[in-house]
């Protein structure tokens, strides 16, 4: 990919704008415009949409602030950028380094591993790093969601690149933590009723209906919706039990093969969407199975 191809994805700022509130006059008809002190608007200037509202002392870290310190972090740390991303309208941005000089292998199974630098520009979060692999075996994206660390908009870029250095090794140690815990779950039985019960909290049914879905017995008071998550998850949970085993690494996979794969999210989708909180919850189901 091109630089021009990369900064294309960027290509809009979000400007702080006043607010204005018509009050009704004396007579109850609207008069005056009367500026909002307390909070501005945050305002995508290539569409025009506000993403959000903060106050007037918001330290506004925009885009070309985030590309200048992901070139540096590229260049002081011999990192290869792979892409940048926005997810839901500009509201979050993401730019993603390959780690190309270390190989990384789960349980036999090699796979490419991302570095994530990911920054919100409506408020929502901080200047963050984050990681996500994907399996060679079957494309499945899996994301480190306990190993990030966070920065405030009010350094410097130079500062923040100091910070980076520090946390990029600290990150690097705890991955590799989190993948051992991944390989234990491979020594953790997982039965069809334990799938069953996982998936029952996930769509707000009984593990008895979840077993119904399973064998094809109807239910009218279930939505298609629901039976259709249900049916993709056991699928998953087939599909990747009778290659790994009926284990809670197999368990691990049924996740995220129906996220990555049945639902053909994009990293943005899954680093800041439900898809992490729900890969940990699998982990820690699968985990107190074994107590």
């Amino acid at each position: 990919m091109s630089k021009s191809e990369y900064t294309s994805t960027l290509d809009y700022e979000v400007e702080k704008r006043d607010i204005y509130i018509q009050s009704p006059d004396l007579t109850g008809s609207l008069g005056w415009y009367n500026k909002d002190y307390k909070k501005v608007a945050l305002v995508n200037n290539k569409t025009e949409e506000v993403l959000s509202y903060m106050s007037p002392k918001y330290r506004l870290f925009n885009n070309h602030e985030f590309m200048a310190l992901t070139e540096k972090i590229g260049d002081t740390l011999g990192l290869e950028l792979a892409h940048y991303a926005t997810h839901k309208g500009g509201r979050k941005v993401l730019s993603a380094f390959k780690q190309t000089d270390k190989k990384f292998n789960l349980l036999g199974h090699e796979f490419a591993n991302h570095i994530i630098l990911f920054d919100s520009r409506d408020g929502s979060t901080k200047l963050s790093i984050g990681g996500n692999g994907t399996l060679y075996r079957c494309s499945n994206m899996f994301t480190s969601t306990d190993v990030h660390f966070s920065v405030n908009h009010s350094y410097k870029l130079d500062e923040m690149l100091d910070e980076f250095k520090v946390a990029l090794e600290m990150f690097s140690i705890n991955q590799e933590a989190h993948l051992r815990r991944l390989e234990r779950l491979a020594d953790i039985p997982v039965n069809i009723d334990n799938v069953y019960d996982l998936l029952s909290g996930w769509t707000k049914v009984t593990p008895e209906e979840v077993k119904d879905v399973h064998y094809g017995k109807e239910n009218e008071e279930m939505s298609s919706r629901k039976t259709n998550i249900i049916e993709g998850l056991l699928g998953s949970w087939s599909e990747e039990s009778s290659e790994l085993g009926e284990n809670g690494f197999g368990l691990h996979n049924m996740t995220t093969h129906y996220f990555s794969n049945k639902r053909d999210k994009s990293d943005t989708d899954l680093l800041f969407g439900d898809f992490g909180k729900k890969e940990k919850q699998t982990i820690k189901f699968a985990e107190a199975l074994e107590y």
